[in-house]
């Protein structure tokens, strides 16, 4: 069982970075879209706060013992150090994380209820038969319709494989997989819109939510969300094990009409999902959804946002 006795949270929330619809690709191309982590952006780990509802969402997965998979024996000591290295060199983590140390030098589990990100250790190092990466240890409350008890030893290409239009990724696994594991960090957003207000997205634990009634677009809408998850590649090297890499993952979920703020990003989010081919809304769930979805975003842009 998880010992909690050593966790120290701070009530600070951490703000989301401001959501840029008119950036949105369209056409919409599933593509790996990294881009370098620039000096001054946010950190890749945020402290949660114990009075934020996510934290009760998150504790309970780590109550139940399902938060942490790994390898059989496999130390995360170096990638936990990597990231209080990152976060004290922070420009905005105004030592709100200042207590974590000494709690997770005694108790792994302090990690998942301290910070806002799930964390994957991925080794760059091609497998033994040839196939790019593995997953060492993952600490993951919040999956998005994956199980992370299912992913230790998985390579790259093998955590990719259901995800639709997926030969660029696939095509570009070894190279991907050497840009993340060395030298500089990147990071990536992906997005989604869902019925569901809740972050973890379990396969066993979530219970997937009907889309709402679409006959009136506003109500519709009202019960729709904006799922996100900034993706944070920090490389890291120990002993004699190069190309490693923390991969953080923060998952938001606001309502979608705070996020379609204006004429401009309700066009843009339009053509965006228009776009988008059958295997991907598919993928996302979003099939029964485009109609209303576009339909709304139509009226959105002639109110003016």
């Amino acid at each position: 069982m998880p010992h909690l006795a050593a966790l120290t949270t701070v009530g600070m929330h951490q703000r989301q970075q401001p959501v840029d619809l008119c950036g949105l690709p369209v056409p919409f191309r599933m593509q790996p879209g990294l881009s370098k982590l620039a000096p001054g952006f946010p950190a890749a780990i945020s402290a949660l706060g114990s009075d934020e509802p996510l934290f009760q969402e998150r504790r309970r997965v780590v109550e139940s013992g399902q938060a942490i998979h790994a390898l059989p024996g496999t130390d995360p000591t170096p990638l936990l150090q990597t990231l209080l290295h990152h976060a004290s060199r922070s420009p905005v983590w105004e030592n709100s994380f200042a207590n974590l140390p000494s709690a997770a030098a005694n108790d792994l589990w302090a990690w998942p209820l301290a910070i806002r990100e799930d964390l994957v250790w991925l080794d760059g190092r091609p497998r033994s038969d040839g196939l790019p990466g593995c997953l060492r240890w993952l600490c993951v409350c919040n999956p998005s319709h994956w199980a992370p008890e299912n992913k230790p030893g998985a390579s790259f290409t093998e955590l990719h494989a259901p995800v639709a239009d997926n030969a660029l990724i696939q095509s570009a696994a070894h190279h991907l997989v050497r840009l993340v594991t060395a030298g500089d960090a990147w990071e990536r957003t992906v997005w989604t819109i869902t019925p569901q207000a809740q972050h973890d997205q379990h396969p066993q634990r979530s219970v997937p939510r009907r889309w709402p009634d679409s006959s009136d677009l506003d109500h519709f809408a009202a019960l729709c969300y904006w799922r996100t998850e900034r993706q944070v590649f920090l490389p890291f090297t120990f002993g004699a094990e190069p190309n490693q890499a923390v991969f953080c993952i923060r998952v938001d979920v606001n309502p979608l009409h705070s996020v379609v703020e204006s004429a401009a990003g309700a066009a843009r989010l339009h053509d965006c999902l228009a776009s988008m081919s059958d295997a991907v809304l598919t993928y996302r769930g979003l099939g029964q959804a485009r109609a209303p979805l576009l339909a709304w975003l139509r009226a959105r842009q002639q109110r003016g946002g």
